[in-house]
């Protein structure tokens, strides 16, 4: 059985002496023993989005709400779901996002326009405020208006759901505008994963490199992206552990496709043990990347 690394079982016993402390009901199901093996992990109780709504809104809270800068409620099977963030999460949230950025290639210098509505994926803006990058809500615009932006205001990278940018790509294209012409360098994109062809069909209508980013709803944000190889995605996994499943609850072995299972080490007002998220995925490889980074790689959530 695997072991967990030497900074994950730190912040692991930090996060299990956190919610301990500041939340009595949560803390029932967590064991006292320090966990240092994926074995001892899985010995511990799920999470799920029933249980979450089960305890809205603020049965699962680990911080009071003087500590919280903000909420979001997510609707689940009809249920309300409620997600936290202290400043500390969302500085996490940001520290994962300039990884992102950072493998695309984006710098402070760049212009950046969120394509999607903010409700979507709230951490690409929350990030960018906390990272000081120049971001421009576009989400409301429509698709002509949204080209005339990217070439009045220089953009460089666009942000927003998959399902957004095939559209506008699209919309472009079947109205001769030509984006590769514009400065267009980078896109991110979190959603239903691309295709390896879909995603160089629409790099070369636009001019721009690709690459996915990772989140569940407001759960989760940023926690994974792809980079140059396009052949999974790259776990944060010193903010994160991830499990595989079966549909009894089991660890599979890596390569293996199954249920897709987070534990947050980082993140204070809504730390998620055992987090079933619901989607099917696989860990791809342990092994160093050939573009530099050395994290477990996971396959496209779906």
């Amino acid at each position: 059985m695997l072991k967990l690394t030497d900074i994950q079982i730190l912040k692991l016993g930090k996060i299990l002496h956190h919610i301990r402390n500041n939340n009595l009901f949560y803390s029932r199901i967590l064991p006292d023993e320090r966990i240092t093996s994926y074995e001892a992990l899985s010995s511990l109780p799920f999470m799920t989005n029933e249980l979450l709504a089960q305890g809205y809104p603020f049965a699962y809270s680990c911080a009071d709400t003087k500590g919280l800068i903000t909420g979001r409620i997510q609707q689940i099977n009809k249920e309300p779901v409620m997600n936290f963030f202290t400043d500390n999460d969302i500085t996490h949230i940001a520290e994962m996002t300039a990884r992102t950025l950072s493998i695309a290639e984006v710098t402070d210098e760049d212009t950046l326009l969120l394509i999607s509505g903010h409700d979507e994926y709230p951490s690409f803006a929350d990030a960018c405020e906390k990272l000081r990058h120049f971001l421009i809500h576009a989400g409301k615009l429509s698709h002509r208006k949204l080209y005339q932006l990217i070439n009045d205001a220089d953009a460089n990278c666009l942000m927003g759901t998959t399902k957004d940018i095939t559209a506008f790509i699209e919309y472009c294209r079947e109205n001769s505008l030509e984006l590769t012409e514009t400065s267009l360098k980078s896109g991110i994109f979190c959603g239903k994963p691309l295709s390896n062809g879909t995603r160089k069909h629409l790099e070369k209508e636009s001019g721009m490199d690709i690459y996915m980013t990772a989140g569940f709803g407001i759960f989760l944000h940023g926690m994974a992206s792809d980079c140059k190889e396009h052949d999974g995605m790259h776990l944060w996994d010193d903010h994160y552990i991830v499990e595989i499943i079966d549909d009894e609850g089991k660890i599979l072995p890596d390569g293996e496709e199954g249920e897709l299972v987070i534990t947050t080490l980082t993140l204070e007002a809504l730390p998620l043990i055992r987090f079933r998220t619901g989607r099917k995925s696989a860990i791809v490889s342990r092994e160093k990347c050939t573009c530099g980074l050395h994290t477990v790689k996971i396959d496209y959530p779906s």
